[in-house]
């Protein structure tokens, strides 16, 4: 008997693991479709199609197709925000937290910008729910970003500017990397994320 609910466990487990891949997959499906003819152009069946689902089988893994929009635009702040958290409560030199933290946000923005980019052309398709949780999540990035800078500011680590003003330039700075980073054409993410960061110092150094 105890083997047999070892079995089953393991089973379970594998079942799981298996409906999360192919969770996945119908993500990344969605992505690519969504960027090459948009979210009001791509249907639920030419989604499952490309993924060998039926169109009911795909709502096995899936909610609607709305929601598959929302789990692509948020991918990568969702990743970025609890590393931005952690940064931000970190002991340790300000000017090397605001640094990890401009090279966590360029790397995530960079990684997932296939992702990200859907975003520019379909946020209007996002339910009101949905996009009211993504400013909740950009609004927090902002505000931490504007926290740390004005902190150093205050004491004289960063040079004295409009902390409002500095924030909107450094995050816009790092969000512009979505309209031009191509990973097959470009430098890997990690060296351009250290250029923002050595960018994002150069213009905050007294």
């Amino acid at each position: 008997m105890p083997r047999a609910k070892s079995n089953q466990t393991r089973q379970s487990k594998s079942n799981r693991t298996s409906k999360l891949n192919r969770r996945e997959q119908i993500i990344q499906a969605a992505a690519k479709l969504f960027r090459e003819y948009g979210f009001n152009g791509t249907s639920i069946e030419d989604i499952a199609k490309h993924v060998n689902l039926t169109k009911g089988g795909i709502y096995n893994h899936i909610e609607s197709k709305e929601e598959l929009l929302y789990e692509i635009i948020t991918r990568g702040i969702r990743q970025f925000l609890p590393a931005l958290r952690d940064i931000k409560g970190s002991q340790g030199d300000l000017m090397d937290k605001f640094r990890r933290a401009v090279y966590s946000n360029v790397f995530v923005l960079a990684t997932y910008h296939d992702l990200i980019s859907v975003f520019l052309q379909d946020k209007k398709s996002l339910s009101r729910q949905h996009y009211l949780k993504y400013l909740g999540f950009r609004d927090e990035v902002e505000s931490i970003f504007k926290e740390m800078i004005e902190q150093g500011m205050n004491e004289e680590v960063f040079r004295k500017a409009d902390v409002t003003l500095t924030t909107f330039a450094v995050l816009g700075m790092c969000n512009w990397v979505v309209q031009w980073y191509r990973r097959e054409k470009g430098l890997p993410a990690e060296e351009i994320a250290t250029f923002f960061a050595d960018a994002a110092e150069a213009m905050l150094r007294p």
